[in-house]
Parts: C-alpha cells; sequence; structure tokens
C-alpha cells in the first residue's frame, strides 16, 4: 500500500504536463520526472529542479520585458494560497539571461491541499505554428488584395466568398452582386463561351488546373484569360479554391514590348546594335551580294549634351534617325550602333547605289544648316562583292573612313554650334555681340598694360565671348529677373561656369580657355564659386574678366537694373578690390578707363 506521499507522487508523474507542488508560502516541495526533463533540455538555471526555492522569486528573475503577464501571474498565485480563488491559467513567456531561447508556457494553477498545484505545458511549439500560420494568412491576404491579377476565393460549392480589385476592375462585379453564387453562372451565365464544368470538378478534387479560355464581364463583353485553379485544403480536406485570372491580351503586350526592346534602341525607336549584328550575319551570303555598309557618326554630340542638356541631345538623335531613314531605301536597315553611331546595311546594292544614298543624306542634312542645332554627319561606306571578304573587317574599313570625313567636318559643325549658342543666348539675355565687343576692347587695353603676349591676348579675347556660354540653358525668366532670385534659381545660376567650361572642353578650338571659363565667378577673398579658390589661385584670364564684365555690366542697362555711371563704377570697383577682385588689376584698369 502507497504511502499519502508516494500516491502524490505516482499522481504528479502520471500527468502529462510538467508539475510541481507549493505550499502557502510559495515554497516548491514537489516536482515531477516531466519538469525536471524540461529544466535539464532548457538549461533552466536552477538546483535540485527547483526544490526548495520560493516560485516568487523565480519569478522575479525572470528577464521577460512584458512585466505586466508576470505580475498577474504572482497575483493570482497569491489569491490560489490565501484561498481567494480556486484556480486560473495564462500564458507566460519565460527567458532568463541564461537560456539560449525563450519559451511559451501554458500555466494552470490549482488550489491544493495548503498550498497550489501548478501545472506547466510548453506551448512554443504552438505558438510557432500559430505565428506561422498567421504570417501565412498575412501574406496570402496581401498576395490577394495587390494582385495584378483577377482573383476569386470559392468555398468548396465553387460559390464566391471573396473577390480582389483586380476582379472587379476586370469583370464589373462589386462582391455584393455577386456573393454565394457559382462562379461559372457569374462568368458563363446567358453567355455563349465553353462549358467549365469538367475544369471545375477537377480543381474540387484538389488538382491545379491552368488553361487558356474566353471569359464574360458583367456588360457580356468577352475576353482571353490565363486562367488559374489552385485547390485550397486545409488539414487535408479541400475547403475550396482560388480562380485566378490573367489576361491575356496585357500580357501579350507585354511580350511584344519585351521583344521590342531587345532590338529596338530605346531613345529612337530604330534597331539596335543587337539587331543590326544579326541581320549581318543572316544577310552575308552569296545571294545578296554586293552589301554595302554606310557609317554615321553625329559630330557635336557631346557638346549638345553639355550645352543644352541630354534632352535637347535625344532629341537631336531622334531628328537625326529619321532624317537617315527617310534617306534610304525600304530594303536597307538601319540601326543606332553606338552613343553617336548609325549604322545602315544595304543588301544587294553597289557601290555607285551607296553614293545615292549618301548623297540623299547630305541632301537633307543640308535642310538643317539654319537650325538652333543642325545636324552634321561624319559618313563612310565600303561594298563588298566577294563572298570571301569578312564582312566585319568592311564594317572596320567604313569606320575608318568615316573618321577621316569627321576630322575635316567636325571642327566646323561644333564652331557652327557654339556660334548659334551664342546667338541663342544674346537673344534671351544681355549676353549680346556688342558686349562681347565691349569685353573684348577693355580686357585687351588691361591685358596690353600688364604685358600679355600675343597667345595669352588671343585666349582672353576667346574668354570674353564664351565666358558665359553656359547659361544657354537657363530660362529667360532666371536670367532676366528684377527681383531678387530664389535660392532654387541662384543654384541654377552658379551652376553656368562648370556648364561653359564642359561646353569648351569639348571642342578643340575652346578648350584653351576651359579653366577660365570655369573660374570667372571666382574672388580673391576665396568666397566664390564653383572652387572656392582664392587669391593667385585664380587663373589670371579669368581675375581680369571678372573685372572687365562686372564694369561693362554696371555700366550698361539690363532688364532688371538701371546703369550705373563710370564714376559710381569706377567707385564700386575700389570697393571691391581686395574682396572680389584683384586689387592690383582693379588700380591698372581703373587708371586705364580714367
Amino acid at each position: 500500500m502507497f504511502t499519502s506521499n508516494q500516491n502524490i507522487e505516482n499522481l504528479l508523474d502520471s500527468l502529462p504536463y510538467n508539475a510541481l507542488l507549493i505550499d502557502e508560502e510559495g515554497y516548491i516541495f514537489k516536482v515531477n520526472e516531466e519538469w525536471k526533463n524540461w529544466v535539464k533540455k532548457h538549461n533552466v538555471p536552477i538546483k535540485n529542479s527547483g526544490i526548495g526555492l520560493n516560485l516568487f522569486e523565480i519569478y522575479n528573475k525572470n528577464k521577460n520585458k512584458n512585466k505586466e503577464l508576470i505580475n498577474k501571474a504572482k497575483l493570482n498565485l497569491k489569491e490560489i494560497l490565501k484561498g481567494d480563488k480556486q484556480k486560473y491559467s495564462l500564458e507566460l513567456p519565460y527567458f532568463n539571461n541564461q537560456f539560449k531561447d525563450s519559451r511559451w508556457l501554458e500555466i494552470k494553477v490549482k488550489s491544493f491541499a495548503e498550498g497550489a498545484l501548478i501545472l506547466h505545458e510548453d506551448i512554443t511549439k504552438r505558438k510557432e505554428i500559430k505565428e506561422e500560420l498567421k504570417n501565412k494568412k498575412e501574406k496570402s491576404e496581401a498576395l490577394f488584395y495587390n494582385s495584378n491579377s483577377a482573383i476569386a476565393v470559392l468555398d468548396k460549392d465553387y460559390c464566391v466568398e471573396n473577390i480582389n480589385q483586380e476582379f472587379s476592375n476586370e469583370f464589373g462585379y462589386k462582391l455584393t452582386d455577386i456573393k454565394g453564387k457559382h462562379l461559372d453562372k457569374i462568368l458563363e451565365e446567358n453567355k455563349k463561351g465553353q462549358t467549365n464544368e469538367n475544369i471545375t470538378n477537377k480543381v474540387l478534387k484538389g488538382e491545379t488546373i491552368e488553361t487558356k479560355g474566353t471569359r464574360y464581364d458583367l456588360n457580356g463583353k468577352a475576353k482571353e484569360f490565363l486562367i488559374k485553379g489552385v485547390p485550397i485544403i486545409i488539414e487535408g480536406e479541400i475547403s475550396g479554391a482560388y480562380a485566378i485570372y490573367h489576361d491575356i491580351n496585357e500580357l501579350e503586350k507585354r511580350k511584344k514590348e519585351i521583344s521590342f526592346l531587345s532590338y529596338h534602341d530605346s531613345v529612337t525607336g530604330i534597331y539596335n546594335r543587337n539587331f543590326m549584328e544579326k541581320k549581318i550575319k543572316e544577310l552575308n551570303k552569296r545571294d545578296q551580294l554586293p552589301i554595302s555598309i554606310i557609317s554615321a557618326d553625329f559630330n557635336g554630340l557631346k557638346l549638345i549634351n553639355h550645352g543644352y542638356g541630354h534632352k535637347k541631345g535625344d532629341e537631336v538623335l531622334k531628328q537625326t534617325a529619321e532624317l537617315l531613314s527617310s534617306s534610304i531605301r525600304n530594303k536597307d536597315i538601319l540601326a543606332r550602333w553606338a552613343g553617336d553611331e548609325f549604322i545602315i546595311l544595304a543588301p544587294k546594292t553597289s557601290e555607285k547605289e551607296a553614293e545615292k544614298i549618301i548623297d540623299k543624306i547630305r541632301y537633307n542634312i543640308k535642310k538643317t544648316m539654319e537650325n538652333e542645332i543642325p545636324i552634321s554627319l561624319a559618313l563612310g561606306f565600303v561594298s563588298k562583292t566577294e563572298t570571301e571578304t569578312d564582312i566585319y573587317q568592311l564594317l572596320y574599313e567604313t569606320e575608318k573612313m568615316m573618321d577621316r570625313d569627321k576630322l575635316t567636318k567636325s571642327k566646323s559643325a561644333k564652331n557652327k554650334l557654339v556660334e548659334n549658342m551664342l546667338s541663342t543666348l544674346g537673344a534671351k539675355s544681355n549676353e549680346t555681340k556688342e558686349h562681347a565687343t565691349r569685353m573684348t576692347n577693355e580686357a585687351a587695353k588691361l591685358g596690353t598694360e600688364i604685358g600679355l603676349k600675343n597667345g595669352k591676348l588671343n585666349n582672353l579675347f576667346l574668354l570674353a565671348t564664351l565666358h558665359d556660354i553656359g547659361k544657354i540653358t537657363i530660362s529667360e525668366d532666371i536670367l532676366n529677373k528684377k527681383g531678387s532670385l530664389t535660392d532654387e534659381e541662384w543654384e541654377i545660376i552658379k551652376d553656368h561656369p562648370e556648364r561653359g567650361y564642359n561646353i569648351a572642353k569639348s571642342t578643340t578650338e575652346f578648350a584653351p580657355v576651359a579653366k577660365y571659363i570655369l573660374a570667372h565667378h571666382e574672388r580673391w577673398d576665396g568666397n566664390g564659386y564653383p572652387q572656392g579658390l582664392k587669391g593667385k589661385e585664380i587663373p589670371l584670364l579669368a581675375r581680369i574678366i571678372a573685372i572687365v564684365d562686372s564694369f561693362d555690366v554696371m555700366t550698361h542697362s539690363r532688364a532688371y537694373k538701371e546703369p550705373m555711371s563710370k564714376r559710381e563704377a569706377i567707385k564700386e570697383l575700389k570697393r571691391c578690390a581686395g574682396g572680389q577682385f584683384d586689387p592690383d588689376l582693379v588700380k591698372k584698369f581703373v587708371k586705364i578707363i580714367e
């Protein structure tokens, strides 16, 4: 016969939970084997499985951040021990810094003799599964509501339980209109489409079905879809299905767009290099001889991008593609080969016929000469008459011929572009030819006074003309604004020395003055822009042009100000000497103009 203690121990060990008994003070006096194993498995930092320890102290050592739950557990336990309550239960996260993991326990407490029976069930795994299911549900709902496909959620009878917004957009139905109705009848009823019964039955038997088919919207309009039926299986039972509809027209449209972009240039819309290389291989055959290849390179694209911006550069490339397209025959193939280079592949075309194509291109180019940005192309061509000749070697020959043509045309084309830029700038601001002429005259006097040689004087004259060319992209409203500039407008103005530097640097003829254009708004005291140069760090020609430009602006009217008298301007130059301007140069310049 078992003693009372033996009966209690047997009872505790028979329980499938971690169990322990505490006395009325909260001290643990008995635990079962489940509890001992759990303590060992999870390295709970208590000695002798907790026997002799106070449960309240163990709670206090718990590093769990949710103190509210801990306090609730302690309060309920006190009420049990006082006899004010018979039982309670709650879920409690338990974590100690010595643990490698945190555990979730479901705690059940019952009054027992002069103490309490504590039952702990480790529900960590249950919690994790529950959280995982919750996350899956949230992800599933997010995909459902945000999908670009029309989706209907159906019950086990294939009746509508829910639809997403795309379903409403595609078919015109609201959920309130069709909830509880059989989906096939909604999209097929009184219409002439194919029957869906076979597909529906397969999905409801657990098969995932994908097919193409016609479905009808609220107004009876037929639409083609890629349709997918996916069964919803919960705990091994089919509880419904997803019906997913992808608009085939949209899919086909995207395929065409991708196909187009793979063989067409995104800027000009004509064929790209990938397509041209494919065609070169296809047409490199005896029956296509003679084959002519024409190369065309735009002169001055870099200058246009720096002067007018890349958007304008792209517009010019489009215009060039249109010019070339209008100059070739239907059988000829035009492609953008590189940044500013185009290729024309002309099958069954002799050298003489290729020359006619080039003549037409040149004729069309002449029509653009009066444009603000005229089209200038360097051209080269070669004809292949023998099958043994390497067509890629011929392509190389056309590029060499084109480069030779570029040497003769590029300089004049760029000069024309710069001339047009200056004309445009003069038309929308006060950077007129008269202003440049006056500056050249005054700069020549100062340059001569300080002993500049001919080479430096020539650069100074060029600088007088080009110093503000970077303003070409600044709007007329900002250039001629009468009031104060906003911070944003001022930043735009301050950018023009760098723009001017890039324009000048893009041309061989004007490159020598690029660094002076960049520095012509630096100040002697170091507070200028864009580099913050100080004193003689500023190039001499830039210091000269800064004084001459300021004097001319002060003494001539502008849209935003009245002119000063010569005496007032001299006074202002003297005031700014040593701050804005080189003081020695100011003295020499004042001496000249007085």
